[in-house]
């Protein structure tokens, strides 16, 4: 069986540092930590090109089956 990775201590000198830091460039840059319409953009995209590739790859003419039934034919 496998151990699973345990930290000693969560609220380290190192992680509270980098807690204030991350607040304070939000804050200071006035974006959201959420993100803005760029990532929802970027995010829609994604999705929508997963979406038709699948949809291809799924209901699109199998061109590769009739090359390849030439092909066999022209081994026999």
């Amino acid at each position: 069986m496998s151990q699973s990775v345990k930290f000693s201590n969560v609220n380290t000198l190192f992680s509270k540092t980098l807690k204030q830091k991350i607040n304070n460039y939000f804050q200071n840059s006035l974006q959201p930590r959420t993100g803005n319409g760029k990532i929802y953009l970027k995010a829609s995209i994604l999705l929508i090109s997963f979406a038709v590739l699948y949809l291809l790859l799924v209901f699109a003419p199998l061109h590769w089956s009739i090359f390849n039934s030439i092909m066999y034919h022209f081994r026999s």
